[in-house]
């Protein structure tokens, strides 16, 4: 049966289900494979790659996989032809991003201080706590590097290609939104979910995932392994990585304002019309599995990291 002929809230619904089971299954495997270690292994426990392993195991190797296996018979739009970003375009969509990661995390700093404030946990971004301290190798490997690759596959690739038919907008606010909650934290919810839609827009155009995983790893790797290194230098390090932020915070702005104002990005609409998106995108029982399993998390790491 076409696509055209099927209820479209129960595609949003099966999505919605395999994104709640996948992270069903990753917050499960995860708890059993560090059960395993601590039991047979403990002394493991201390080094630099029992948490990469953790994620390596339960997301790379069995969730998204299995997320693939949930959603394959979903039918999937044609892609455009692909074509590579000119580095010029790159460099702008690059700082575009940048800018709105920092103004995203900005933003959810402020919220963070105030939830800190009202439950007495100051320290309520999980990626902070859990890679703050590891080695420089595996950060750069793990959440440099592969983290950026499974990530643009499952939500970039999987995700977005089931979304496509039903227009630009409404694919890439869905994926977005869907990218933010599966970090499962007020802290990177808003940024995830800026990024995602900014990344999902990237894919859309351009018909080519690789430009978004490069996009997505150049941002991980300042992020996770080259400020902090930097930051580490000491004051002056320190200011200079400020300044930075600063610049490309402004100029991401700008380069924005002037994508919008010269309509450089346009959107356009699918094969398929919702006459209600919203509802049809969130209003049914798998999206909002999804999004309650989200939002427990969120509470969990409120009161425990």
């Amino acid at each position: 049966m076409e696509l055209e002929n099927r209820n479209h809230k129960k595609v949003f619904s099966r999505l919605g289900v395999s994104l709640f089971l996948m992270t069903v299954i990753v917050n499960a495997v995860q708890i059993l494979l560090g059960k395993l270690i601590q039991t047979f292994i403990p002394e493991f426990m201390e080094n630099s790659w029992y948490t990469y392993v953790l994620i390596i195991v339960s997301f790379y190797l069995i969730a998204a996989p299995c997320f693939y296996l949930l959603v394959k018979s979903v039918p999937v739009s044609e892609n455009k032809e692909k074509r590579m970003l000119k580095p010029l375009h790159f460099i702008c969509l690059l700082v575009i991003s940048y800018a709105v990661m920092y103004c995203f995390n900005i933003l959810g700093m402020g919220i963070n201080f105030v939830l800190g404030m009202l439950t007495g946990n100051m320290n309520l971004n999980p990626l902070n706590s859990v890679i703050g301290d590891l080695d420089l190798l595996p950060t750069v490997l793990v959440a440099g590097i592969c983290a950026p690759i499974v990530e643009e596959i499952v939500f970039r690739k999987i995700l977005l290609d089931r979304l496509k038919c039903y227009g630009d907008v409404t694919a890439i606010v869905v994926s977005g939104l869907c990218f933010g909650l599966y970090h499962g934290n007020i802290a990177q919810f808003l940024y995830a979910s800026a990024l995602g839609c900014i990344f999902a827009y990237v894919v859309i155009k351009t018909g080519d995932i690789k430009n978004s995983m490069l996009l997505h790893i150049c941002i991980n790797l300042l992020g996770t392994a080259i400020l902090p290194q930097v930051i580490k230098l000491g004051t002056l390090a320190t200011m200079i990585v400020g300044f930075f932020v600063i610049g490309v915070i402004l100029v991401g702005i700008v380069l924005l304002v002037l994508a919008f104002a010269l309509k450089k990005v346009q959107f356009e609409k699918g094969q398929i019309v919702l006459e209600h998106p919203v509802k049809t995108a969130w209003g049914n029982l798998g999206m909002m599995l999804f999004v309650l399993i989200s939002v427990a998390m969120c509470i969990i790491v409120l009161f425990t990291f």
